[in-house]
């Protein structure tokens, strides 16, 4: 198959660790698998200076933290293909104070797009982003082709490729619960994401887990206050001392730390009234961790019958749409059913999700689904 041989990464660093940052590890090993021949570089939107050498992939790191470093990284790297990883509102100066464009590489560069897709309906914007930055636009989910789709952007120029989370990133030493600062006699309730956006609904998780009726569980909230002052919603509904909050985002954390919480949580639960992928329920398959989630569509394409959804209204205003709202007393509910399993039944799901990840979102699925789109 002809593949480029040079492939420049613009994403998040392959050095953070969660997010958009795994995201992009997946694809750099995708990329190598399909063709060990093939030179994977990043230009990362969080470094500002030299290049670097990443110590565990190797894959070298470039700045992509402004317009001026792009372009200089993109002229030194010379790459036949650019794998940009990012919402096509970076393009939009509506919706981004720092829009770039990228279409002046266009002709003689390959431009692909992965972006997520949030919210129905997307802003016109987003489509005319797409069809004046990108050759290729990758999405995860066939609900977001349709999005795009209806926005403006032509069908023709929109494939699915599903997420993918690297093996390397899952596959580490187990560390205990009081590591965390968790009790070791108490369940674990994890959920992991931005403190400054609204749409990952903090308030209505706190509000989930003040009403389950196992009150042996601990929640270890991977967040802190931004959009929402988590701290008065915790006294307000009677938590304080079972909400474990570490103050810190997990990029700053080391490698080995956020695959050991999947692996020691009996749960994994999400609110989040807008999500393109929600890669930590990815997360949960690949580590067999029973989940509920809002009923968002992309959830529901991306998850199946693998995860349990709380009743779920689209009635949540956004900046353009209306976002979709989970009900607190339903994910309660569903969320004591599953820490009421029993080791069997439990053990029987977990065999599923870690059987359904290795299908469709391990790296070699991701191989398989871009050895079909890219040229």
């Amino acid at each position: 198959m002809a593949m480029a041989s040079r492939v420049l990464i613009l994403s998040d660093g392959v050095n953070v660790y969660s997010g958009y940052g795994a995201l992009a590890r997946a694809f750099a090993s995708a990329l190598r698998l399909i063709d060990p021949k093939i030179q994977v570089f990043n230009g990362s939107f969080q470094h500002v200076a030299a290049p670097v050498i990443d110590a565990r992939t190797g894959i070298p790191i470039y700045a992509a933290d402004n317009v001026v470093s792009m372009r200089r990284t993109i002229d030194m790297v010379a790459p036949d293909l650019i794998i940009h990883i990012r919402d096509l509102f970076a393009h939009t100066p509506r919706f981004y104070d720092k829009s770039y464009s990228l279409a002046e590489h266009r002709g003689r560069i390959r431009m692909i797009d992965y972006t997520m897709v949030q919210s129905d309906p997307m802003p016109f914007e987003a489509a005319d982003a797409a069809v004046a930055n990108f050759d290729l636009i990758l999405v995860p989910t066939r609900w977001s082709q349709r999005r795009l789709a209806e926005a403006g952007v032509p069908l023709d120029m929109i494939d699915v490729v599903p997420p993918a989370i690297d093996w390397a990133d899952i596959r580490v030493d187990p560390l205990p619960k009081s590591y965390f600062g968790l009790s070791p006699d108490r369940r674990t309730i994890l959920s992991i994401g931005v403190a400054t956006q609204a749409r990952k609904n903090w308030p209505g998780l706190l509000r989930a887990f003040s009403l389950m009726r196992h009150e042996d569980a601990e929640l270890f909230l991977y967040s802190s206050s931004g959009a929402y002052s988590l701290e008065t919603f915790i006294a307000h509904l009677g938590i304080a001392g079972r909400v474990v909050m570490p103050q810190t985002i997990v990029a700053t954390w080391g490698y080995a730390e956020l695959p050991a919480l999947f692996d020691i949580a009996d749960l994994y639960m999400s609110m989040s009234t807008a999500e393109g992928i929600n890669l930590p329920l990815i997360e949960s398959l690949a580590h067999g961790t029973p989940c509920v989630a809002t009923a968002h569509p992309n959830h529901l394409e991306l998850m199946g019958d693998l995860c349990q959804f709380a009743e779920t209204r689209k009635i949540m205003p956004s900046l353009w749409s209306f976002d979709y709202l989970p009900d607190p007393e339903d994910a309660a509910r569903k969320a004591d059913a599953i820490l009421d399993m029993g080791p069997d039944e439990r053990a029987a799901l977990s065999e599923r999700m870690r059987r359904r990840f290795e299908e469709r979102y391990s790296v070699a699925a991701l191989a398989r689904a871009l050895g079909r789109v890219l040229p």
